[in-house]
């Protein structure tokens, strides 16, 4: 399909795009991070935290459609946000405070409900935004790299200095920050009249967005594998909290040249065949995992994220672009981000068992296959994503 070569139709409110991300990202690298080094060090073992993470995907899977339909249904951009990131610094606050594994589930119980938006709104108003040019989405996209490089390497070196507690503090400043940006997007959405069942039965109807939804969901297994257990395995084999942080800034740094260049890679090849050598790109970092013998090996084999993370994120959003009706962006955004929250749920059960059962190395091993197999789902959805049923609609100002 031909993408527009023209500017993007809102480009006045762009920047501000670039600053949520910076924000939302920065967030997400003084946190999740070393959130699991946590969990490691008060004593949750590897099935509690295979726990935790499977909760916070399950109620994903249906908060996520729900909270993107609901926004593009009556218009709650706003308000969505307001919900999300206040609800969430009050429960990061409280996560902080305790150390029982029952309060600690329940609480990702509810943060799982009420951050779920965060995400799912800010990627649809970067479709609305860009509109044509979503093939541009890498280069806003980018700057929540450069939060996370930044908050990832300095709360690595914080923690070890001063102790975990400050990844609390962190998340609690930079989504404050967030949250009053987000008000610098008055986005008018087109109001649907369908109910959220329909909407997403008209997605998944395509064959090109079920195997899609399939692909990302298989994917998601590994992609969570590293998110979540990568740390702990490299903390297990002899590393230190600093150099995870290490390892996690330089992820988000080889990142950049490719989300800044991806619009040229999609309007070359597509973004059916880039989205596929992303899920290359990971094949071979979970392959490398496997078998490293010392946690210094994911330096280098880190350096493949600007391939794996890079194409799979900018292509990913290129293709829902491609095939989803406008009217139903945000809803498509909630499906994507409730296909990856499927994923983590099977990989948070079944990658929390592995490392108990058979070590961290195997467990990679496994995972490894399993992009193999999103490889040959997203092939069956065929070489062409379709065509977009309308324009995106104008930004007011309201």
């Amino acid at each position: 399909m031909t993408m527009s070569s023209s500017a993007p139709p809102n480009a006045r409110y762009l920047p501000v795009l670039k600053v949520l991300y910076f924000l939302y990202f920065a967030a997400i690298g003084s946190f999740y991070s070393f959130l699991f080094i946590y969990y490691n060090q008060i004593g949750l073992n590897g099935k509690q935290m295979g726990a935790i993470i499977s909760i916070g995907p399950l109620i994903g899977l249906f908060a996520a459609p729900f909270w993107g339909w609901l926004s593009d249904r009556l218009n709650l951009t706003r308000p969505l946000f307001l919900f999300s990131a206040g609800g969430g610094m009050l429960l990061v606050f409280c996560l902080g405070s305790t150390r029982s594994f029952a309060v600690i589930l329940l609480i990702n119980i509810l943060m799982a409900i009420i951050t779920s938006p965060m995400n799912t709104l800010l990627d649809s108003t970067a479709l609305v935004l860009l509109g044509d040019r979503r093939d541009l989405y890498g280069q806003y996209r980018l700057w929540g790299s450069v939060g996370y490089i930044a908050t990832s390497f300095i709360f690595g070196q914080i923690v070890q200095r001063f102790g975990m507690q400050w990844i609390f503090t962190g998340y609690i400043g930079f989504i404050a920050l967030f949250l009053l940006v987000s008000f610098r997007l008055p986005i008018q959405r087109p109001k649907v009249s369908s109910t959220l069942n329909k909407g997403i039965l008209q997605l998944l109807t395509q064959r090109s967005w079920a195997m899609f939804a399939a692909s990302i969901m298989v994917m998601s297994i590994g992609f969570y594998a590293i998110l979540n257990f990568l740390g702990v395995y490299m903390v297990k084999i002899g590393g230190s909290e600093g150099l995870v942080g290490i390892v996690g800034s330089l992820g988000a740094i080889v990142e950049i040249p490719f989300l800044f260049t991806a619009s040229g890679w999609i309007r070359r090849f597509g973004s059916r065949n880039m989205l596929i050598v992303g899920y290359l790109g990971y094949f071979a970092r979970l392959v490398t995992y496997a078998v490293m013998p010392s946690p210094y090996w994911a330096v280098p084999a880190v350096l493949t994220n600007g391939i794996s993370y890079g194409f799979y994120q900018t292509s990913s959003v290129a293709y829902i672009g491609e095939i989803t009706p406008p009217q139903w962006k945000a809803t498509s955004m909630g499906l994507y981000n409730a296909t990856i929250s499927l994923g983590g749920l099977i990989g948070g059960v079944l990658n929390g068992w592995l490392l108990d059962a058979v070590g961290g190395g195997k467990m990679f091993a496994i995972n490894a296959g399993l992009l193999l197999l999103a490889v040959v789902l997203i092939l069956l959805a065929g070489s062409k994503a379709g065509r977009p049923i309308a324009r995106i609609i104008p930004v007011d100002n309201n």
